[in-house]
């Protein structure tokens, strides 16, 4: 039981006349007793009581158990039982220099930090972050560090938010662990906001468009990243994300379903129209091939348009690519029930653009609504022909 073993520690300590002698002693037990049944329970509990009664006998403890064979591999665990001050910073740094500790020893270290200075602490944090395996713990170790500062109402330290900064940029974005996503998105939101974030930004969606590109993961995989990137900077990631030289990954790059809006549509309207009038004549069309411009009426189950997508449409200098990027969304991909039913629903988006008041849109909607009523004819007899051959 780890809870006993920390309170016989404690007594140890408090009872002991000699805490260094002592220590040696419990070390010594502990590298006579197998690897496997190890329990570092009552050494911690007998560091937390010796920092109260003689912190240099502890702070020599620790130093001790730096580089021991014994303890060097759970020396972070140790570490944690009493504030790390300056010295127990180097120490920390000593532990992660020699790599002989694994990475996730490290993950409690936030709960005793309070003293490290802070730009020791980022350079603490970005050496863990490089072990192996040590990447999620120093986001870990962060994101708690900035859940503290925020929750007792402080300023956040302007090295915490730089070690932020650092932290996303140099992740690589390979498929993520089942919790990965929100921390770094938890980094983004902290950390991401005003001008000096702008670069930072644009590095990590940069980084984040290669990884999806080559298709080392997807964006279903960060979306909570990708979503708390396009609130804090809006204009950079739209401007990395849309305003490439590729105009393939802009249409590929978010699942285009109706029940969820992609990053890009949980902008506001005027930001979106006011990225893109920058150079209309190019971002108007990879807007309208980066949203979904129509979503489903939950009262009746209808289609009707976005306001967005009456905007684009209205703004656009070149109509007819814009309606071309929308009229790929009318076709649907994946269903269930009828697929000719779903057709005829949708026709009634063109009907709306009948009287549109310019002649090209009108004349476009009336186009495509016979192109989607013959697909629905033809769906139609198929299906017919399959419950007669089911029958």
């Amino acid at each position: 039981n780890v809870c006993r073993g920390r309170i016989f520690g404690q007594g140890l300590a408090t009872g002991s006349e000699d805490l260094s002698i002592l220590w040696k002693r419990l070390v010594h037990a502990l590298s006579a007793t197998p690897e496997s049944e190890r329990d570092l329970s009552a050494l911690w509990g007998f560091l937390s009581s010796s920092a109260l009664r003689n912190a240099g006998s502890a702070a020599e403890s620790l130093d001790d158990a730096v580089g021991n064979p014994t303890l060097a591999s759970s020396f972070p665990i140790l570490q944690a039982a009493v504030t790390i001050d300056e010295r127990g910073a180097a120490r920390v740094e000593e532990s992660v220099r020699l790599g002989l500790a694994p990475a996730r020893t490290y993950g409690e270290l936030w709960r005793c930090s309070e003293s490290v200075p802070k730009r020791t602490l980022r350079r603490l944090i970005l050496a863990i972050a490089a072990l192996t395996d040590g990447f999620e713990v120093a986001v870990d170790i962060l994101g708690m560090l900035l859940h503290n500062a925020h929750s007792s109402g402080g300023l956040i330290d302007d090295e915490l938010i730089q070690c932020g900064r650092d932290l996303v940029r140099f992740c690589i974005f390979e498929k993520p662990g089942n919790t990965i996503d929100y921390h770094l998105g938890e980094l983004v939101t902290a950390c991401f906001g005003g001008e000096g974030a702008v670069e930072a930004t644009a590095v990590v969606c940069r980084k984040l468009q290669a990884a999806f590109s080559d298709y080392r993961s997807h964006s279903y995989d960060y979306r909570h990243l990708l979503e708390s990137l396009f609130q804090m900077q809006p204009m950079t990631a739209l401007d990395v994300f849309l305003g490439g030289p590729s105009e393939e990954h802009v249409e590929s790059l978010w699942d285009n379903d109706f029940d969820q809006q992609n990053p890009v549509e949980m902008l506001s309207d005027d930001t979106l129209i006011t990225w893109a009038q920058k150079d209309p004549g190019f971002r108007f069309i990879r807007l309208a091939a980066a949203i979904t411009p129509f979503t489903m009426n939950n009262v009746d189950g209808g289609y009707e348009w976005k306001p967005i997508a009456f905007l684009i449409i209205s703004l656009a200098p070149d109509k007819e690519k814009v309606l071309t990027k929308f009229g790929a969304h009318l076709m649907p991909w994946s269903w269930s029930g009828s697929r000719a039913e779903i057709l005829e629903r949708r026709r009634a988006l063109l009907r709306n653009l009948f009287s549109y008041h310019d002649s090209d849109v009108s004349a476009w909607a009336r186009e495509k609504d016979e192109e989607l009523r013959q697909m629905a004819e033809k769906e139609r007899r198929g299906e017919r022909m399959s419950d007669e051959s089911f029958e």
